[in-house]
């Protein structure tokens, strides 16, 4: 059944390895769930590994710290859409020819949060278009737009791309998808009751519009 109340865990050793200089950091419980570790400073190119001890079994899952693209420029079209009655609103970002790149996109508006998941298998090193479109009823001129991007592996695309399209074909994000999706995280103590969710470290970059 569908409930928007989630259980929290409080009671478990969670820390973080830099496992490129060893060192190890433990971080606090400050309560609803949520660890934190004022010293923890990663950095891009670094790679980390989650270590969480809970009720005598242990999960461990890796990361590498990635570098996101900045926005360049936001575009803002007043006669978007089918029916030219629509806002349409870009935002760009220049993509790295260097590597092969995956991208976590989020922008929450007044009406909506949305999320999105791209890569640049047809478009490496190209400028990219980030384009979302508004009803005007949803939005008004003076109305700031909190746009994210944020430089993914290709498991977590992967991983997200399947999230995300069960979530949309629901009809309710929070529904248990028919199967389960599994994610980075390991139970090395008893891998048949693994834990839910993902462990990625990112470097997120934000962009705030105010819509014209």
């Amino acid at each position: 059944f569908y409930s928007g109340v989630f259980p929290t865990v409080n009671n478990a050793e969670v820390s973080i390895k830099d496992t490129d200089s060893n060192t190890v950091y433990q971080f606090a419980n400050v309560g609803n769930g949520d660890f934190t570790n004022e010293l923890f400073q990663p950095e891009i190119g670094g790679n980390y590994q989650l270590t969480v001890v809970y009720n005598n079994e242990t999960y461990t899952a890796t990361s590498t710290l990635l570098s996101s693209p900045e926005i360049l420029t936001v575009n803002q079209k007043d006669d978007g859409g089918f029916g030219g009655d629509s806002y349409e609103i870009t935002f760009i970002f220049q993509d790295d020819a260097n590597e092969e790149n995956y991208y976590f996109l989020q922008v929450i508006s007044p009406a909506d949060n949305l999320l999105g998941v791209a890569d640049d298998q047809l478009t490496n090193g190209n400028i990219l278009n980030d384009l979302y479109i508004f009803d005007k009823e949803d939005l008004k001129p003076g109305d700031t737009l909190n746009h994210s991007i944020t430089s993914i592996s290709k498991q977590y695309h992967q991983y997200l791309s399947k999230l995300l399209y069960i979530s949309e074909n629901s009809g309710n994000p929070f529904a248990s998808p028919m199967g389960t999706i599994k994610g980075n995280i390991v139970n090395q103590t008893n891998q048949s009751n693994f834990a839910l969710g993902y462990f990625h470290i990112a470097k997120r970059n934000q962009y705030t519009y105010t819509v014209k």
